[in-house]
């Protein structure tokens, strides 16, 4: 009874369901990564965004002060 044999761990679908689970976690793990850079690519966008209208508005009321 001891024996490797009897050992669940050599079942194929236990080993098909382990390596199901591992490819689960990875995914888990890929899709937040993948969430924090789309984040991070929003905020960045928003400030560039706000940097060129910043410039524009600057570049704009420099013409109007001077006349």
């Amino acid at each position: 009874m001891g024996c490797a044999q009897s050992r669940i761990d050599n079942e194929e679908a236990v080993s098909r369901c382990k390596d199901r689970r591992n490819l689960i976690k990875d995914a888990v793990i890929a899709r937040n990564a993948f969430a924090a850079g789309h984040s991070g690519y929003a905020v960045a966008l928003k400030n560039t965004g706000a940097a060129l209208s910043d410039y524009g508005n600057g570049e704009a009321e420099e013409p109007s002060s001077s006349q």
